[in-house]
């Protein structure tokens, strides 16, 4: 594991202790607090309906549904951290229309909104680390 993923890993399992212990499973809550999991390497820019992730020193595209599974993988985690009583409430972060939901949110959070032109300044740019659109 890269010192990232391992940075990563850290800041998903204190987000999800702060959900768990907050108690906040709103689906606006929980979307806030994916924004703070995400708030250094997830963009998301809404003329184009896309998520970018920086990943390897640069932004890509999501093309393979990334923004769903990191979503999924989130909310269950959180799910697997509550405590036996709140089996209903585990179940119902894992269906689907609450993962779609709270990833839906996330889009218009600060921290993940993207405009258009933070990425056509420079067609060679996506590809490539930029800090200044961290």
């Amino acid at each position: 594991m890269s010192v990232q993923e391992e940075i990563r890993q850290a800041a998903r399992e204190a987000t999800v202790h702060r959900l768990t212990t907050s108690g906040d499973l709103t689906q606006d809550g929980l979307a806030l607090r994916l924004g703070e999991l995400w708030k250094d390497d997830a963009r998301h820019v809404a003329p184009w309906g896309r998520w970018l992730f920086f990943e390897g020193g640069v932004w890509r595209m999501d093309e393979c549904l990334e923004h769903m599974t990191r979503t999924r993988d989130f909310l269950r985690d959180l799910a697997e951290q509550l405590p036996p009583k709140e089996e209903s409430a585990a179940n119902r972060l894992r269906q689907a229309d609450t993962v779609a939901k709270v990833v839906g949110l996330a889009r218009s959070n600060l921290e993940q909104r993207a405009v258009v032109e933070m990425w056509d300044a420079d067609l060679y740019e996506l590809g490539h680390s930029n800090q200044g659109k961290r």
